[in-house]
């Protein structure tokens, strides 16, 4: 799902409803906030899915992308807690060992696997044993170096005692899980994000306001700056770079880097600024 989708709008719309009209001295909202970010996550991973053949189907491979990111959140809370409760140096150091080999792990099977299977059939053949690669069809999902680092960033902070273990699970989900930052940043440090979801969430008027500022501004840069220059300059020159001279193509150059710019810059706003829109701060990337 897009930021700079019509279904992202509608999604965004239709949460910012509901959070605000639970009532606010309970776990309602961070509850709501959890799974409707969930439901986000499952449907982007599904929507990539039907673009290609997947193991277990679209619906399947959704739900196991779904249950990697859940398993790991409760995995990383249980570790923050017995970091935060041990004291022997060798316990300690298995614990954040554990969580780090899951997601290194699960990164290097998603987006390495291939590639090393491939690297491994080259060195065969070159000492002259024919191997034939194996390849796994998999769709990488919605932000899984985003949610890997700040999970890490997590257990890596409570073995150093730099911070103390969160203290409710449904905050750690929704640290892991937040919808704005889950598909493209910015990456989210523990300990400016996980005292915001201990406490209620606030967000007055001109924070609102100053939100959808924040996302008219990142959709503006997306479509009609990068967008724009993609369609109408750098892909025109990237695809036939023969046909244009030496300074068209420097100046795609040049846009090119300008585009990249547009889209994460973009995304990055259209983030804070629907974060903004539940009373919650995200850092600033540009």
């Amino acid at each position: 799902m897009l930021f700079n989708s019509a279904a992202y709008g509608a999604f965004l719309l239709a949460a910012y409803v509901v959070f605000w009209a639970l009532r606010r001295r309970t776990l309602l909202r961070p509850l709501f906030l959890t799974v409707a970010s969930y439901g986000f996550y499952f449907y982007g991973t599904w929507e990539a899915a039907t673009e290609q053949e997947v193991p277990l189907g679209p619906l399947g491979w959704s739900a196991l992308c779904l249950a990697i990111i859940f398993v790991g959140s409760s995995l990383d809370f249980y570790i923050g807690k017995a970091l935060g409760r041990t004291e022997s140096p060798g316990r300690r150091k298995a614990l954040l060992l554990a969580s780090v080999v899951y997601y290194l792990g699960v990164l290097s099977v998603f987006k390495y696997f291939n590639f090393a299977v491939d690297s491994f059939a080259t060195v065969a053949s070159w000492a002259g044993v024919p191997v034939s690669p194996v390849h796994l069809r998999l769709v990488l999902p919605f932000g899984i170096s985003f949610f890997t680092f700040e999970t890490m960033s997590y257990t890596i902070d409570v073995y150093r005692r730099e911070i103390p273990p969160a203290d409710r699970y449904l905050d750690y989900l929704l640290f892991v899980c937040f919808f704005p930052h889950l598909v493209a940043g910015p990456i989210v440090r523990p300990r400016t994000m996980l005292p915001q979801l201990a406490a209620m969430p606030v967000a007055t008027d001109e924070r609102k306001a100053h939100g959808l500022y924040l996302i008219a501004t990142g959709l503006l840069k997306k479509i009609v700056i990068g967008d724009m220059l993609s369609i109408n300059l750098v892909n025109r020159v990237f695809d036939n770079p023969e046909r244009y001279s030496s300074l068209e193509v420097l100046v795609a150059v040049y846009g090119y880097a300008i585009k990249i710019y547009a889209d994460f810059s973009g995304y990055s706003d259209v983030a804070i600024g629907s974060a903004h829109l539940f009373g919650y701060e995200l850092p600033k990337n540009f």
